[in-house]
């Protein structure tokens, strides 16, 4: 399985290697006040094997893609992620808290395939959080988390590289 399944799965304690291969910015308005807005990215990540368009930057690291830290294709290093259930159709996104930008300039990598969420079951019905440190501290805040995976035989372990 790759990271990204594993990620989904509530295994967010690994510090996944995985490339960007799209990002769009999303502006809000902010308190109903149309003079102010901030900025959301959505990625596009890739584990090598699989594609997951429901990525989201948390705003406190936007800098890191104004700073052009990281771009489309960059390979980064997540160190700290959470993934979340946002409605009762078993949708899951994955936020990104922390990371790292191992290469900022890279070609594409893998004939990139969109990740199958019906490999995927969240059977919890409720919103569902999952957050990380990746010290071995995992913190569920909704106890009703549950996961039915459906695994093909892999080769390897499933990282990046």
């Amino acid at each position: 399985i790759g990271a990204l399944v594993r990620y989904l799965c509530g295994n967010t304690s690994e510090k996944a290697i995985l490339q960007v291969v799209g990002i769009k910015v999303i502006e809000k308005i902010k308190n109903d006040d149309t003079s102010i807005f901030t900025k959301c990215y959505h990625l596009i990540l890739s584990d090598g094997k699989h594609t997951f368009s429901s990525c989201m930057l948390d705003t406190k690291i936007n800098k890191l893609i104004e700073m052009n830290s990281f771009k489309e294709n960059s390979i980064i290093r997540i160190d700290r992620v959470m993934v979340n259930s946002i409605d009762k159709t078993e949708k899951n996104m994955l936020v990104l808290y922390e990371l790292e930008v191992i290469q900022s300039d890279s070609e594409r990598i893998g004939d990139l395939v969109a990740l199958s969420l019906t490999d995927i079951t969240n059977n919890g019905g409720d919103t569902n959080f999952l957050e990380t440190t990746n010290d071995n501290n995992t913190t569920i805040k909704k106890s009703s988390f549950s996961t039915t995976i459906y695994r093909k035989p892999t080769l390897g372990v499933g990282h990046f590289f």
